[in-house]
């Protein structure tokens, strides 16, 4: 489990009290509204100015709170070379390894590991592997390249496909689910997402994330028949560089759901 799954983890797990919510795809990509960055579309753009250092995910439900604290190392190059979650379970570490300014392994403190293959420096394919066994995925792009479908590889077939759109700052706006039965849509502000400093756009890309940040996210889930939709929305603060330092999460009741608490330096 990566730093993305991890997110991921988090918000389905925390965000989902006190129903089954949103599979939430908020992690990972290029801000738009700065110019103190020199990334590129292929690359890299851990040279920003500004790197997220650390996270505080904090999830309410049913009266209580859980805590987790998400950390970020990087090298002399400013590259994400190590992330630290922990939380009451303990401490999990993702460890990142690079071919140029491509990321081409993680390994993980239990003992799993996920390596990624390129062309023209885009991700094409990813396998994560367990102890035992493993599992590969495959990512196709549009002539924009944005990441328009990723599938489990099985024999020479692709199963379990989601797909996407995405608006005119590579947002992704709309995942359609089918192997899970769901589709969920997103809305942005014009802001710059906490990502842009942390990791290399082409890894971003497979997440998939945008150039800002979700304000508004609608998720159907078909269950028997039946259509279940639920509303997420956000809330922001932001430094002077347009980047948040606070993001919490309602459902919609109006009940605060989570909190994510931004520090860069």
């Amino acid at each position: 489990m990566g730093l993305i799954q991890i997110l991921k983890t988090y918000k389905i797990i925390t965000m989902k009290k006190p129903y089954l919510i949103i599979l939430l795809l908020s992690i990972l990509i290029s801000c738009d509204s700065s110019d103190d960055s020199s990334d590129n579309e292929d690359g890299n753009n851990t040279t920003e100015a500004i790197r997220l250092i650390e996270i505080k995910l904090t999830a309410y439900y049913n009266g209580n709170s859980a805590i987790n604290n998400l950390s970020y190392q990087y090298d002399e190059n400013y590259k994400l070379e190590q992330a630290i979650s922990e939380n009451e379970n303990g401490i999990f570490t993702t460890n990142y390894f690079y071919t140029g300014d491509n990321i081409t392994l993680l390994e993980y403190s239990n003992g799993q590991s996920r390596d990624y293959i390129y062309e023209n420096g885009l991700i094409v394919n990813s396998t994560h592997s367990f102890s035992n066994s493993s599992t590969t995925y495959q990512y196709l792009y549009n002539s924009s390249q944005q990441m328009i479908q990723q599938g489990v590889v099985v024999g020479q077939d692709l199963s379990c496909i989601k797909s996407y759109q995405y608006d005119i700052n590579d947002n992704p706006i709309l995942t359609e689910d089918p192997c899970n039965s769901f589709t969920y849509e997103i809305d942005y502000d014009s802001k710059n997402n906490p990502f842009n400093a942390l990791l290399p756009n082409n890894f971003l890309k497979v997440a998939p994330i945008g150039k800002n940040n979700a304000t508004t996210y609608v998720n159907e889930v078909y269950s028997n028949g039946d259509t279940i939709i639920h509303i997420t929305t956000t809330s922001m603060e932001y430094n002077s560089d347009d980047y948040p330092t606070k993001i919490l999460y309602y459902n919609e009741a109006g009940e605060l759901q989570s909190m994510e608490e931004y520090f860069y330096e």
